[in-house]
């Protein structure tokens, strides 16, 4: 008799159903999926795998391209991020910073001081050169509505 005296099962009885490809942990192999041109290869580790980083996330990334974590790693925060501005996605200093995080398996909210400061300037340089923003980051049309008064300046 296999189980407890009542024939339901232990630990020690019950056997382990197998892992999908949906439940399996990081470690699990990679399934092999049809791309693009008929070829098979792996399917890479889901950006939403990396700490900070969710659905909504690996959606936006998914939308430029970027749609594995060995892909994110290989372009990097900036050019991620890049990519995410000239899709025109609004940029977002707490999203830069997090993608920055998590390629470095770091809580979001890890980054201080001076790292932060330095992180801050390296947006505003991405951002001013994708959107062709002046000093502050405003976009030149929003500059000019706010000048004729049209747009309430921001405070």
């Amino acid at each position: 008799m296999n189980g407890d005296k009542n024939g339901r099962s232990t630990p020690a009885t019950r056997r382990r159903s197998p892992r999908t490809a949906a439940t399996a942990g990081p470690n699990a192999r990679a399934a092999r999926v049809p791309r693009l041109g008929g070829d098979l290869g792996p399917v890479g580790t889901p950006v939403s795998a990396l700490p900070n980083l969710g659905p909504a996330t690996e959606a936006e990334l998914a939308r430029v391209g970027i749609t594995s974590a060995e892909d994110l790693r290989a372009i990097g925060a900036d050019g991620a991020y890049a990519r995410l501005l000239a899709a025109g996605t609004r940029p977002h200093f707490i999203a830069y910073y997090v993608l920055h995080m998590a390629l470095q398996g770091r809580p979001w909210n890890d980054c201080k001081g001076a790292e932060k400061a330095a992180l801050r300037a390296q947006f505003d340089a991405l951002k001013s050169a994708h959107l062709g923003s002046d000093a502050k980051g405003r976009l030149e049309f929003e500059a000019a509505l706010q000048f004729f008064g049209v747009v309430e300046k921001r405070r």
